[in-house]
């Protein structure tokens, strides 16, 4: 490369990267040194000469590329410039361009049009011909450029411009950018790679001096940070064809490609090469290049590059092998005036590398040209930018403070020194001290200072210096030595030694000299600073991610967009595809066996495993047998090939897998399959209230029409199940509140779901699920088998390497078994390399044999000790029993146990021994944030220990107990923030019991842990660590778990005393109340059995607990109400269950045994002025409270009746379906205390009829709820239901209760026997619904009988009544939404800011549809279809049986949008009808559709909607 055409960098740079980028990752990169800088080179350009460089008396070099102020310098008048228009053939080496550019007359006060448009063609001609060939280039207007040959080419010849015309050529590039770059980023970009134009002036000693002659140049540099991988076209406004030859505008857009001398636009075969294979290999090739770029400092003599970048590695990492393990801090000054350049700036992009904890930015205009403008979007994480005034001034809860800026999860930037955006002035620094701004800002770092915030030793602060405006960033220097302890986590960048100096005057009151000098880099180019973050951060594909849209091609996922859907891992189309490495490389080589090595040991897979398996052949992955049998389901849900399947919004598919058997894997390997496919992939990393947005957002994320939109495929891998239908429940809510309507499902949910019993729970949902045990199949085990040899050759090749390379060794010699052994305990190298110490493969290779964990188990655990041991014991203690929340022990947790969280130079990476990094994996995990964490390869091995440990108690000395007391008392709870995770995993651990209702596949009454200690250790163990755990946790629900477990084993004291604990700690908690009322019901029932004889005195103990229970779930019911938490059922059905159960000990104490006894006490309990004489005096406390028995009872089976009946069960089925069979078993003891007896004396006639009607029905009342649940008996209800019909209509003055009865029994009779002759006819049912509505209007019964005979049809049998058919629907939908008010449900998760919270409003149930029957059999039961759950109401295949179609009446109607349908009456009146789902039409189409009615507590809800064809 000749000296006149190098750049600002050097061809000896150039070469040096090439280097690089082949050096493998282990090793230091070696960046280029000080090299002697020309004469001719563009920085020994002296800043005062008149001329530059002259080459003889004929030939002049141009003015140095890339440099704005101009100084004195000149051109002369006559002189050919130096340099060809072709350049050298390097990117980095500008081409020029040369334009005579005379149509500006020495008169003209403007520049006339025809030369605005001729300099704006040329230019941006010339600028996207560059920025498409990657090279950067200059164009000089003004410079002969041989044509007609008045001027020799390259001759400087001059325009002619007044003075004040000179600044208006950067205001004529910035208004014409917009109008000829179409895209938003093409604009951003050019603007960025188009340099301030410079304009210089031309000496002429023969020329006049009035007439003044300019060289106008423009400097284009396209690097790749602006640039990417993209194409930029242009189309220039038909106006601009004034001045310009017409044919030399192409008419569109078109793509301009700079080729040696010639600016030249592409179109055909060659647009389509250029865009395929020419401009990825020119964008890396810029790419690297880029990466030596230093175009803001020169290096000073004596600078040592090696020596800096293992300085700044080291003040960064801290020992440390990542910057995800810190917490770094940015200090930033203003900028110097020429900073503000674009190139300068864009060559700081290490600050977009660093995952900045919090960036304190001195700049008031940094949102408009400064660092934030440049780099927010590139960021790794999402910056909130924040004033300090308002954020940190008023403070009082830290942990508040912390939710309001998302720490630390987001980047918080905050504008130090004022916002010239918001009109913020900054302050002087004379008037800083004192200020409100400066006590913010003082107490945002004393924030940050927090051990509970960020760790002892964790924190890298960064003082950036950027100019000599530093008075006030010396100030927060001072702040951050007080507050932070010292200079040790400190890192100071200057550009040139005078700004270190200054920093040095000011700082020395606080900071000796040397203790300085160890934190500073004086004099690093910026371009070496960005290399050496590159190296540390590790490898990172560059990949611009890809994701498919419905139009058929493809959208780029920008990297500002991606950082809002934080909650979720996209997989974009072309992941990892452009690694920018040489697949022959070491790199690559390195790479490929590192990726292999990490998740053959136990880490997760990796999209590069996929992708060296797929795309090099390098076979990481296994393809497991159930793969094809997953695919088959996926793609079923996505291509409905399940007819049950069309129109569902989202769909789940479940693998259930036992522990370890690979299910994360083989999701991982579903989506990978899936990426390239007509849907959007992603992993669920954390559910949060945002998630089911997030998912939405991607789904329409760069289309145009959401209804054509692509379904998003998203992996859930063992999150809790009450989260992931949280999370489809709020997906469904915001479908149906956007109108969001496909022809194709929005989501699916691959939900990986451990369960013991992986294949049992397949088997419940055959079409539903897979799953995934702990076995290899034969094909999968020769693979194993291949794979194990292929790693023992490649061992066997560094042991052959290890060989050679020693001198001592006798090369002759075959190397022994021990040998080889010695070699793999040696060091971290042959840890890496030695397949035998891939547990998790291994697990694998031998099938999950116990006998093989046992052994490993074994014979590694006598090599570890101490603090190590420790940290084993209690990762293995979380891993086992904590395994539903994916638990993990905090990096920075197990840096306090092992004693190093406050040393500064000792790391987990080099304390711990390879005998633990065999069990142990460091994890990553999105919480609130990315934390990083231990814990096992494998579950299996995990408790293996714990038995190992347990069993050996004379080497190890523990138990669970004492391993868990000796956790929760351990150093693992220091005061880091993420302890909270730790915190949160313990809690569950100690207090989360499997249930049904939580998607469990059984029940235990306590944790895993605490059933493991009572059935090994006993009860008493398992209490001492609850208490442990209340103690150190101050949680209700730990000291409820207590109560319950006194309980079981009837120590009723202590019971009382933790069930007391509990409620104090939440009185709002009615599920406490529950328990504490249980622990009184307990004791009741034990006292009793144990009371001999049993006499009416003894028996007040029994009163007195009962009495109390009922008192605690009064309590708990009022607790209910006020709606704090999720809906409790269970206080209601607990209080009818104690009344019922002392009911029945009563009638075990004399007097009321036998019968005579059972109605004396139905006797006492109902009439208000009757007492027994036996209990007269000896019960004289409780007649009052007795005689309230019944109402109680009363009005809790009120209350469940109406919640089953009214509403679509909410809990999972078999745990609805136990509450209701429950519920249903103690109202049919009922009338055994309060039904008809033998002896029961009632004197009025019609209250015996009544009475005698709800003792046959079992129940204590003759309602809608008694009468279907008593049909469940079949035709042997049939006598007790026309015996019930008679005894109702024989009462003369009906009531409200009787007209409820006659009306539910005849709809119930003509369910079960149509042909009974005690079915009253149509008409008099109608007239009963008519009379009930009068007598209660506020219940929901008499509007759904009105609206169901008065629906319009032609064999309505009754005169349409439609004033009373309106205002019975309007009630309907008015009052089942008063009465079923929406309630909040909450998941607690490790943080506050996670835990999802939302409310969860009832789903009306659907009990009766419109047949094509006539008369009463027009209606037709639930019960009559033979389905067991209304979830089949969301199944195609039901609607389409021949059991509906042949007894259900098919009406029409229209659409009126996709939820909505209007149904018009005989009389022409049109009704609004609800749809179950959205309807599958396109935009707002009225289309005439069909479909079946349900007649829903809420009002007609129309079920199976078709969209007619042809209509």
């Amino acid at each position: 490369m000749g000296e006149e055409q190098e750049s600002c960098m050097d061809s000896k740079r150039s070469s040096d990267m090439g280097t690089l980028e082949k050096s493998p990752p282990s090793a230091q990169p070696q960046l280029p040194g000080p090299s002697t800088i020309s004469s001719g080179h563009p920085s020994a350009m002296p800043g005062t000469s008149s001329t530059y460089a002259s080459l003889g008396p004929s030939k002049q070099r141009p003015f140095p590329f890339c440099r704005i102020d101009t100084g004195n310098f000149s051109y002369r008048r006559g002189a050919v410039l130096s340099v060809m228009e072709s350049g050298s053939g390097s990117l980095l080496s500008p081409s020029h361009e040369f334009k005579v550019f005379q149509q500006v007359k020495p008169t003209d006060m403007t520049i006339p049009i025809n030369a605005k448009n001729y300099f704006i063609f040329e230019t941006f001609r010339f600028a996207a011909g560059c920025i498409n060939a990657r090279s950067n280039g200059t164009i000089h207007f003004g410079v002969g450029d041989d044509v007609g040959g008045k001027y020799q080419h390259g001759e400087i010849v001059g325009t002619c411009l007044q003075d004040k015309l000179k600044a208006k050529f950067d205001d004529m590039i910035k208004d014409a950018i917009p109008t000829c770059f179409r895209q938003d980023w093409a604009v951003s970009a050019v603007n960025q790679c188009i340099n301030p134009v410079r304009v210089i002036p031309v000496y002429d000693e023969h020329l006049e001096s009035t007439v003044k002659k300019y060289i106008i140049e423009v400097d284009i540099v396209p690097t790749f940070s602006l640039t990417q991988n993209r194409a930029f076209f242009i189309k220039f406004p038909f106006k601009m064809k004034q001045g310009i030859l017409s044919s030399k505008i192409p008419d569109g857009e078109c793509l301009y490609f700079r080729d040696r001398a010639s600016t030249g636009f592409l179109r055909g075969s060659k647009l389509d090469d250029f865009q395929n294979h020419l401009l990825q290999k020119l964008s890396q090739e810029r790419k690297i290049l880029d990466l030596e770029k230093n175009l803001t400092m020169e290096r000073p003599l004596n600078y040592n590059h090696e020596y800096n970048a293992k300085k700044l590695e080291g003040c960064l990492l801290g020992g440390e092998t990542d910057l995800r393990t810190k917490y770094p801090i940015l200090f930033v000054s203003k900028p110097a005036f020429q900073k503000k350049h674009t190139q300068d700036i864009s060559a700081l992009s290490f600050i977009a590398e660093i995952p900045w904890i919090a960036i304190f930015d001195f700049d008031s205009n940094s949102d408009d040209n400064g660092l934030c403008h440049f780099f927010r979007a590139q960021m790794k994480r999402e910056c909130f930018l924040y004033q300090p005034e308002e954020k940190f001034f008023h403070f009082s809860d830290h942990e508040e403070l912390a939710e309001a800026i998302l720490f630390p999860e987001k980047t918080c930037w905050i504008y130090a020194n004022g916002r010239h955006a918001f009109k913020v002035k900054p302050h002087e620094a004379n008037r800083w001290n004192g200020t409100e701004r400066c006590k913010a800002v003082k107490n945002a770092i004393s924030f940050f200072a927090r051990p509970d915030k960020i760790p002892a030793g964790k924190a890298v602060i960064v003082f950036l210096v950027l100019s000599e405006e530093i008075e006030i960033m010396v100030n927060c220097f001072r702040y951050c030595f007080d507050d932070f302890c010292g200079i040790d986590n400190f890192l100071c960048l200057f550009e040139n030694e005078s700004a270190y100096e200054l920093w040095e005057n000011q700082v020395q009151s606080v900071c000796n000299r040397e203790d300085l000098q160890t934190k500073s880099i004086v004099g690093m180019p910026w371009a070496h600073i960005n290399q050496t973050v590159q190296f540390i951060n590790g490898f990172q594909a560059q990949t611009e991610p890809l994701i498919p849209t419905s139009s058929g091609s493809y959208v780029l996922l920008t990297n500002q967009y991606r950082n809002k859907l934080d909650d979720l891992e996209v997989l974009s189309k072309n992941q990892c595809e452009d690694l920018g490495l040489d697949p022959e490389s070491d790199y690559f080589v390195e790479l490929c066996r590192k990726k292999e090595m990490l998740f053959y040991k136990g880490n997760e897979v990796s999209w590069l495993n996929f992708f060296f398996t797929d795309v090099h052949n390098k076979n990481h992955v296994m393809t497991r047998d159930k793969f094809s049998e997953l695919n088959k389901l996926v793609s079923a849900a996505l291509f409905y090939r399940e007819p049950q399947l069309k129109r569902k919004s989202v769909i789940v598919r479940t693998l259930y897998y036992q522990a370890g058997s690979g299910a994360t894997t083989l999701g991982k390997h579903i989506l990978w399959a899936f990426r390239k496919s007509n849907v959007r992939c992603c992993v669920i990393q954390r559910i949060t209230d945002d998630t089911a947005k997030q998912i939405l957002d991607l789904r329409s994320y760069g289309e145009t029409n959401e209804s054509e939109c692509f379904p998003v495929l998203m992996l859930i891998d063992n999150k809790n199940e009450e989260l992931v239908q949280n999370l489809k429940a709020e997906i469904e809510r915001l479908i149906k509140t956007k109108g969001l309507i496909a022809e194709k499902t929005v989501c699916i949910i691959l939900q990986c779901k451990r369960a013991q019993d992986a294949k049992k729970q397949r088997d419940r949902n055959p079409t539903d699920s897979e799953y995934l045990e702990q076995r290899v199949s034969k094909n999968e085990m020769r693979w194993l088998e291949k794979k194990q040899k292929e790693l023992e050759e490649n061992l066997d090749m560094s042991f052959r390497t290890h060989e050679s390379d020693s001198e001592a060794e006798d090369v002759d010699d075959p190397i022994t078994e021990m040998e080889k052994s010695n070699i793999r305990t040696a060091g971290t190298v042959n840890l890496d390399k030695d397949p035998h110490l891939f547990i998790k493969f291994m697990i694998l290779r031998k099938n999950f044999e116990k006998e093989f964990v046992r052994n490993v188990v074994g014979n590694s655990l006598k090599d570890i000790k101490g603090n190590e041991l420790l940290l084993l014991r209690y990762t293995a203690l979380l891993n086992v029993f904590a395994e539903k929340e994916d638990s993990f022990v905090p990096l920075h947790c197990a840096e306090a146990l092992m004693g190093i969280d406050n040393d500064k130079y000792l790391t987990m990476n080099n304390i711990l021994s390879p005998a633990v990094r065999v069990f142990l994996i460091l994890v990553e995990r999105l919480t609130c944030g990315v934390i990083q964490g231990y814990k096992f390869v494998d579950p299996v091995l995990a408790d293996e220990v714990l038995i190992h440990m347990v069993k050996l108690q004379e080497t190890y000395q523990c138990t669970y107990s004492s391993i868990a007391r000796e956790f929760l008392e351990s150093r693992l709870f220091s005061d880091a923030y993420t302890t909270k995770d730790l915190i949160f995993f313990t809690k569950e651990m100690l207090k989360r019991r499997k249930k049904l209702a939580y998607g469990d596949e059984t029940e235990t009454q306590f944790s895993l842990l605490i059933e493991r200690i009572c059935s090994e250790e006993g009860h008493q163990n398992a209490v001492t660590v609850l208490e442990k755990g209340l103690d150190k946790f101050g949680d209700p629900m730990i000291a409820q778990t207590v109560a319950r477990l006194f309980t079981k084993y009837s120590e009723f004291a202590h019971a009382h005393k933790y069930a007391d604990i509990a409620v104090q700690l939440d009185s709002d908690n009615s599920y406490l109340l529950v328990t504490a009322g249980k622990v009184y019901h307990e004791e009741m029932i034990k006292n009793f059995k144990l009371t001999r004889p049993k006499t009416l005195p003894m028996f007040k103990k029994t009163l007195s607990d009962a009495k109390s229970a009922v008192e605690q779930y009064r309590k708990s019911q009022e607790a209910d109400l006020r709606g704090k938490y999720a809906l409790n059922v269970h206080c209601y059905l607990e209080d009818i269950k104690i009344c019922l159960k002392l009911l029945t000990m009563i009638n075990k104490v004399e007097p009321f045994i036998g019968r005579d006894g059972q109605a004396k006490l139905q006797r006492y309990l109902i009439e208000p002025e009757f007492v027994p004489e036996e209990v007269q005096e000896v019960w004289k406390d409780y007649h009052i409270w007795m005689k309230s028995i019944k109402d109680r009872i009363d009005g809790s089976i009120d209350f469940l009746e109406k919640y089953l009946t009214y509403n679509k069960p909410k809990l999972r089925d078999l745990e609805h379906e136990w509450f209701k069979e429950t519920f249903y078993q103690q109202v049919r003891k009922y009338p055994q205390f309060f039904g008809m007896l033998e002896n029961t004396v009632i004197e009025s006639d019609e209250e015996r009829k009544r009475l005698l009607a709800c003792t046959l029905l079992e129940g204590h009342n003759v309602n809608f709820s008694r009468a279907f649940d008593y049909i469940r008996k079949g035709r042997n209800a049939v006598p007790n239901l026309e015996r019930v019909m008679d005894l109702l209509k024989g009462i003369i003055q009906k009531s409200a209760f009787d007209l409820e009865g006659l009306i539910s029994v005849s709809l119930a009779l003509s369910t079960v026997d149509p042909y009974s002759k005690k079915i009253p006819s149509f008409k008099q049912v109608y007239d009963w619904c008519v009379l009930l509505s009068t007598l209660a209007p506020s219940t929901l019964e008499p509007h759904l009988f009105l609206m169901m005979f008065l629906w319009p049809r032609e064999d309505i049998g009754v005169n349409f009544d439609a004033g009373l058919f309106k205002l019975s629907k309007e009630r309907l939908d008015t009052m089942y939404k008063e009465q079923c008010r929406k309630r909040v449900f909450r998941h607690v998760q490790a943080h506050k800011r996670i835990t999802t919270t939302g409310f969860n409003r009832p789903v009306p149930a659907t009990n009766f549809f419109l047949s094509s029957g006539k008369g009463l059999q027009s209606f037709l039961h639930i019960s009559s279809l033979n389905i067991e759950s209304q979830k089949n109401f969301d199944r195609d295949q039901f609607w389409e049986s021949d059991k509906v179609l042949q007894t259900l009446r098919r009406l029409e109607g229209m659409c009126l949008d996709t939820g909505k349908i209007s149904f018009r009456g005989n009389d022409g009146t049109n009704i609004e009808i609800r749809s179950s789902r959205p309807i599958m039409i396109k935009g707002a189409s009225q289309d005439k559709v069909s479909f079946f009615l349900g007649f829903s507590w809420e009002g007609p809800i129309a079920y199976h909607v078709q969209v007619n064809e042809g209509w």
